[in-house]
């Protein structure tokens, strides 16, 4: 665990081992509790299993609020709440369907008050699930491209502190490293925020710098759209993983798992919420009755990495001290 010395690493454990005791349970749905603003305009879907109960809830649920996305998996539909909720997939259930006139789109967009911004997330969430987007949502996307970098003679501060948003969940130190080996000691500073605004500056752009804290082949666009998914679309790819949610107490939670008798919680890199499954994670070994610490602790890059490894994990786990 980068950052934290073996004292705070224990102190880290025993907090996280004595608010889990028995309150380890599968999720059977995503409910609204589990919402997390991404930061900026990105907020995190709300997930239903029918359109008909996305329907309702934006009807009386204060907390589903105007231009939030709603992802309805078992139906492929993503939609963008409002009075009348409005389907930004070709498929749209029990939601409404944008009307063929190309004035329509700009009509409704303008009652309902959506942000383009707002669009765009519900179109990149549908994207990352694969579904086929409406022509409307696709020609409203288009037709406000975002941009990559901040522009020349606007401040980097925006960009930087959305990115850091962001990259804090895979740990601060590491995204620093990496904008130091791209850019050069002179973006250095003693927060994230000020590094990459330096970084900016310099001319770097937002896709060279995604690529240099998340990996080659990562622009920021895709960043944003994995990120976008939330919380909830992130309890979806775990579970979908075998994985229970693990309610830690205090606000915190975790993806937990017991492999060869060894219970694994899983987090971002600050411990304490679901980290993204495509990126960075902190990987913690317990035992499952007592919930004592193992001693074991690993860092790895995506879910799929993390998968691998759990069986010598739990092995390492067992070996006598």
């Amino acid at each position: 665990m980068q950052g934290l010395g073996p004292v705070l690493l224990e102190q880290h454990h025993k907090r996280f081992a004595s608010h889990l005791l028995a309150r380890i349970h599968r999720l059977q749905h995503c409910p609204i509790r589990n919402e997390m603003v991404i930061r900026m305009t990105k907020v995190s879907p709300h997930t239903f299993a029918s359109t008909g109960d996305a329907y309702d809830q934006t009807q009386c649920n204060p907390a589903i609020r105007t231009g939030d996305s709603l992802l309805i998996s078992s139906e492929q539909v993503v939609g963008l709440s409002w009075t009348w909720p409005v389907a930004v997939t070709a498929k749209a259930g029990a939601l409404h369907e944008m009307a063929e006139a190309e004035s329509a789109g700009a009509d409704v967009i303008h009652s309902a008050g959506w942000t383009t911004d707002q669009i765009r997330t519900a179109v990149e969430l549908a994207d990352a699930h694969g579904f086929t987007v409406a022509d409307w949502a696709r020609a409203a996307v288009d037709a406000n491209p975002p941009e990559s970098a901040a522009p020349a003679g606007e401040s980097a501060v925006p960009l930087a502190d959305e990115m850091a948003d962001l990259a804090h969940s895979i740990g601060a130190a590491r995204a620093q490293k990496a904008i130091q080996e791209l850019a050069g000691a002179e973006c250095a500073d003693s927060c994230l925020e000020g590094t990459l605004e330096k970084a900016i500056a310099l001319g770097y752009s937002a896709d060279q710098l995604a690529a240099a804290i998340w990996g080659q082949g990562w622009s920021w666009e895709q960043i944003l759209a994995s990120y976008a998914r939330g919380e909830a679309g992130f309890q979806i790819v775990l579970q979908e993983a075998g994985y229970s949610i693990a309610d830690t107490g205090g606000g915190c939670v975790a993806a937990s798992k017991i492999v060869d008798g060894v219970l694994f919680l899983v987090t971002d890199m600050s411990g304490a919420s679901l980290g993204n499954p495509d990126f960075w994670c902190m990987v913690g070994a317990y035992e499952p009755e007592t919930l004592d610490y193992l001693h074991v602790t690993e860092d790895f890059d995506g879910l799929a990495n993390v998968e691998q490894a759990l069986p010598l994990l739990a092995t390492r786990a067992l070996e006598p001290n």
